[in-house]
């Protein structure tokens, strides 16, 4: 018997490997990102809502 493709182990060959968290705190935000957290604080300011509005309850 078989296992199918989509149970098999992934590994460097087979499938798409992450980065370590260290490699990913490492690299910066990019201007998409940048133009997201633009538009979302602008739709706040809006609003009339604060990042502090959704803190921890």
């Amino acid at each position: 018997m078989t296992v199918p493709d989509e149970n098999a182990p992934k590994t460097g060959k087979t499938d798409q490997v992450l980065p370590e968290p260290e490699d990913r705190r490492e690299r910066p935000g990019g201007r998409e990102r940048t133009a997201v957290g633009e538009k979302l604080r602008e739709a706040m300011e809006r609003s009339g809502v604060d990042r502090e509005d959704f803190g921890e309850q």
